[in-house]
Order: structure tokens, then C-alpha cells, then sequence
């Protein structure tokens, strides 16, 4: 799927009309219109905002390859609660070290 498809259908998908996505990013309503039609390509400032926006890695807004569009990214929390496990233990750790 091409960029400016996937920002249009990313756009959809959260409910937001072209003019909140262009409030958001501080860019004119005829900006997104452009990216989504694709007779213009975001800044790569305004790629990365677009990304946070619609929570998806920028790597999959870029990736032309797939017919899909690019799952949400999971919370920080979802992603890697082994390393907060493994934070807390090498706290406890260095607690002991200092402790004997």
C-alpha cells in the first residue's frame, strides 16, 4: 500500500478529520490533502509526527510492500515488562553491593 493510502486510511481509522490532523501537526489542511492524495510527501519532521500520531512505527508508514495497514504500536508497558523486571532486579542487586 502506497504512503498517501495508508495516511488517509490511518486517518480514518482514528476518527480524525483532515483539518484536526493538520491542527495537530501545525501544517495546512491542504498539506494533509496533498500527503493523502499524493501529489506531495510529508517532511521527514512531519512523517515522524505522523507516526506518533497514529501510533504505528515509522518504518511500517514507509514500507510500501504490504497490502495491510500497520498495526498500532503496543505501549511502552505492553512491549517489555521482562525489563522492568530486569531494572528492578539490577537495583536490588547494586542495593546489596553497597549493603556488604
Amino acid at each position: 500500500m502506497t504512503l498517501d493510502k495508508k495516511l488517509a486510511r490511518l486517518r480514518k481509522r482514528e476518527g480524525l478529520s483532515q483539518a484536526e490532523v493538520s491542527e495537530k501537526l501545525d501544517v495546512s489542511r491542504q498539506a494533509v490533502t496533498k500527503w493523502e492524495t499524493g501529489t506531495s510527501r510529508p517532511s521527514i519532521e512531519n512523517l515522524q509526527s505522523l507516526s506518533r500520531l497514529y501510533n504505528v512505527p515509522l518504518e511500517d508508514l514507509l514500507d510500501e510492500s504490504g497490502d495491510e495497514l500497520p498495526a498500532p504500536a503496543a505501549p511502552a508497558a505492553e512491549r517489555a515488562p521482562e525489563q522492568k523486571v530486569q531494572k528492578k532486579e539490577k537495583q536490588w542487586m547494586r542495593l546489596l553491593v553497597i549493603g556488604a
